[in-house]
């Protein structure tokens, strides 16, 4: 069995690199079990990348490429997934309800939210803690003060 490389460290990165975690197969198949594969620049795509680890487990398909490595996508959606969260901000449009029930920490303020495209209209909101203030609403939306429930 192969020893598996060190764990990175993110101070480890190239600055501006982009970064590859990759498969255990990958690891043994094409880098021959390396233990010192953590840094190593590999191409994938004809872009170079550092490798920053190792998986511990397989998956039995890949993960498409653009969808599995693209860091850029990741950091780019952060600020509005931990907006979303904050907000719970939860869109039915099949039932015409936006669920807004936010939970936003006293620290944060008043957050403002404008040009939100909804149902071929624009929304606009003010929320402070529990606090929302509607400003502009899409016609035939309402908003519902409730979290959405999971469905299954």
């Amino acid at each position: 069995m192969p020893v598996a490389p060190k764990p990175h460290r993110g101070d480890q990165e190239e600055e501006g690199a982009d970064v590859a975690l990759i498969t255990q197969k990958f690891w043994r198949n094409r880098l021959g079990s390396d233990p010192n594969v953590i840094g190593r620049t590999v191409q994938l795509n004809q872009t170079p990348h550092q490798i920053v680890g190792v998986m511990r487990t397989e998956f039995e398909q890949p993960v498409p490429y653009p969808t599995s490595c693209s860091p850029q996508a990741w950091a780019a959606a952060s600020p509005l997934l931990f907006l979303r969260t904050l907000l719970r901000f939860e869109p039915d449009i099949r039932n015409a309800k936006l669920h807004l029930a936010p939970a936003v920490p006293d620290w944060i303020g008043t957050l403002r939210l404008d040009n939100i495209p909804l149902m071929g209209g624009q929304l606009a909101v003010e929320v402070e803690g529990e606090i929302v203030r509607t400003l502009h609403v899409p016609e035939g939306l309402t908003i519902v003060s409730d979290p959405r429930l999971a469905t299954r």
